[in-house]
Parts: structure tokens; C-alpha cells; sequence
């Protein structure tokens, strides 16, 4: 399964420079905000580049985590951590997926109207 990227314009290769950097980065560390990475990477911190960087974690293949308290290895991560991660991201899924069924039920009632 592919994960979608929020534009083309911010798709990383999963071995691109700036995922390796990310990754490196985040080596020892605890958990760190996009603003916080990008602050001390020297960057900008602005929506665009909070783009960049999730798109850096999306590109990880699964060796970075993200979530509202920020970033983190998923090889540094406590087994509450990871718990706690996996089950945000399921709840988040699950939303997702109540949010696509609700729109059909209107979608395709609207389609049976006429």
C-alpha cells in the first residue's frame, strides 16, 4: 500500500537525501516538532516546509512516527510509545473511514433521486 502524499510537489523518494537526513537527525533523540527539527536545521518554520518534513516521515518506510507530539524513530520508541502511536493513527484511520462512508451514503442516495 502507498501512502498519499499531501501534494506531488512535496513526495520524497524513500532514500532520498533528505529522509536519510531526517532519520540520522532524529538518532537519540526524543520526541521533536516540525518546528522544533526545522529550527535547529536552520530552516524556515512555515507551513511548507512542516509539509517537507511529514512528507520526509511519510517517506521513511516506516522508520520515522509522527503525530501531534512530533517525531520520533520508531526504533527509539518505547512499547507504550508505539502503542500509543499505532492506536492515534488506527483512530485516525477509522475517522477517515466514517467520514468516506457518511459522503457515500449522501453521494449515492443523491444518485437513486433521480
Amino acid at each position: 500500500m502507498n501512502a498519499q502524499k499531501d501534494l506531488p510537489l512535496f513526495q520524497e523518494a524513500s532514500k532520498s537525501p533528505n529522509v536519510e537526513w531526517m532519520v540520522t537527525f532524529l538518532d537519540g533523540r526524543d520526541w521533536i516538532t516540525a518546528a522544533e527539527l526545522l529550527q535547529e536545521a536552520g530552516r524556515p518554520v512555515t507551513e511548507t516546509e512542516k509539509r517537507k518534513v511529514r512528507g520526509w516521515a511519510d517517506a521513511s518506510e516506516g522508520r520515522v512516527c509522527g503525530h501531534q507530539r512530533g517525531y520520533k524513530l520508531t526504533a527509539s520508541m518505547t512499547h507504550e510509545e508505539y502503542n500509543w502511536w499505532r492506536n492515534e493513527a488506527l483512530k485516525a484511520s477509522d475517522a477517515i473511514r466514517g467520514r468516506v462512508i457518511e459522503t457515500d451514503l449522501v453521494f449515492y442516495s443523491k444518485a437513486a433521486v433521480k
